[in-house]
């Protein structure tokens, strides 16, 4: 599906979650491109309590991820950060979070960013039908993906059209342990913090 392909001339808000420990560049570089996507109002980065398929918890605390996005953020047009499934604790199903924001929103189209791994696993996520239902997903590719999406009736999607992006929170904390600079990496507000909090040393 395309995003012209709607059945509202509202603007959309898309909604973009994950656990960001940390934030990085990435991150920052992909909510602003769905941000001028056209048919779509703004961004609100989500951070995970706890994902259902993850099975570690997250390094930094919730309170330093949330600091860490709004630093990030400050300033940018249509990017703002919600603690919502931290504030609901336990762990972090994108349909409870999806279902407070279509009571807000009624009919405007809202949208899920997500990478194209968690695009095809979409099968496990927990109350499927109504994802599908309420959702067009918004998909960043992977290196070499042959943008094949996963069978699932009603599906709607949309492929990112993105460079690709060498960045990841897994590198960044071990640059962390290695005391190896993350200037490259991260937005300066997240690195700043990092640096005076002492996150992921260990």
């Amino acid at each position: 599906m395309n995003l012209n392909d709607k059945t509202s001339n509202r603007d959309g808000l898309a909604l973009f979650g994950g656990s960001f420990d940390p934030f990085h560049l990435g991150h920052l570089a992909i909510s602003k491109h769905v941000a001028a996507l056209e048919g779509i109002g703004s961004v609100v980065l989500i951070p995970s309590q706890r994902s259902p398929l993850k099975s570690k918890a997250s390094a930094a605390t919730a309170r330093d991820r949330i600091e860490m996005i709004t630093s990030a953020i400050e300033g940018v047009a249509g990017l703002s950060v919600d603690s919502l499934e931290i504030d609901r604790g336990g762990i972090s199903y994108s349909s409870l979070t999806v279902q407070a924001y279509r009571e807000k929103l009624e009919g405007a189209p809202l949208y899920w960013v997500l990478g194209e791994d968690q695009f095809l696993n979409l099968s496990q996520w927990h109350s499927l039908e109504y994802l599908v239902k309420q959702l067009i997903f918004l998909v960043i590719p992977r290196a070499g993906s042959k943008k094949e999406p996963p069978k699932i009736h009603g599906l709607r999607y949309q492929w990112l059209d993105l460079p690709l992006l060498d960045y990841s929170s897994t590198q960044v904390r071990a640059y962390c342990r290695e005391l190896k600079s993350i200037k490259e990496l991260v937005p300066s507000g997240v690195e700043g913090f990092i640096s005076v909090r002492g996150l992921y040393l260990e």
